[in-house]
């Protein structure tokens, strides 16, 4: 059964696949502004550890998930037992061409606190090349509103937003300028699917009405 309001999450991610666009990204590249580099210091270090990894363990997804939530003003809590299940979907999503579907999502989001912002950190310091970030702040930025708490923390605005950011940088040509303009910025090589969605961000800061 569908939820009450399919219709209006179904208009609301047509939308943004119509005006977002990447002449509308190359502009709002030339906005970001890196003030805080914190992030920046740890974020490579975090992609390092996954990768010089031959597979992802228990030990790897607790170590992973606090990482993310180094990023995030919550303590994190596991909200059930399937770690070995979300263990599973992450070496997946590691060595995965195609994403995670929406019910492995929803699996993931109900162990890690419940937060699809906090699973989409940890997938994508496990897969860059694959797995945008996902917060409020790129939620507002393609919606043009602000959220109201949790708006965002639904699977399949993420999903749709991971489908959206590979179709948006599958051009390597078109978008190489805007990945190159970012890197300048942040001091180090990302990967486009990065690049995209730290535009969004910086560029979502929308104040309340």
């Amino acid at each position: 059964m569908r939820p009450p309001d399919w219709k209006k999450q179904m208009d609301m991610m047509n939308s943004y696949k119509q005006t977002i666009t990447i002449t509308k990204l190359q502009h709002d590249a030339k906005n970001v502004d890196i003030k805080d580099k914190s992030d920046h210091i740890s974020y490579p270090v975090f992609l390092e550890y996954f990768r010089k990894l031959k597979k992802i363990t228990k030990s790897d997804l607790i170590i992973g998930i606090n990482f993310a939530y180094g990023w995030m003003p919550t303590m994190f809590k596991f909200k059930n037992d399937k770690l070995n299940r979300i263990v599973e979907l992450l070496n997946k999503a590691r060595n995965g061409a195609a994403v995670l579907s929406l019910e492995e999502l929803k699996m993931m989001k109900s162990c890690l606190n419940n937060s699809i912002v906090g699973s989409s950190k940890l997938l994508h310091f496990v897969n860059p090349e694959l797995y945008p970030i996902w917060d409020s702040r790129v939620y507002d930025y393609l919606t043009e509103k602000k959220s109201y708490p949790n708006e965002c923390n639904r699977c399949n605005f993420y999903f749709d937003f991971i489908n959206f950011c590979r179709d948006i940088t599958k051009d390597a040509k078109k978008f190489a300028s805007i990945k190159s303009l970012i890197e300048s910025k942040v001091g180090y090589k990302i990967t486009a699917i990065r690049a995209a969605e730290l535009i969004m961000y910086h560029n979502g800061e929308i104040p309340k009405k």
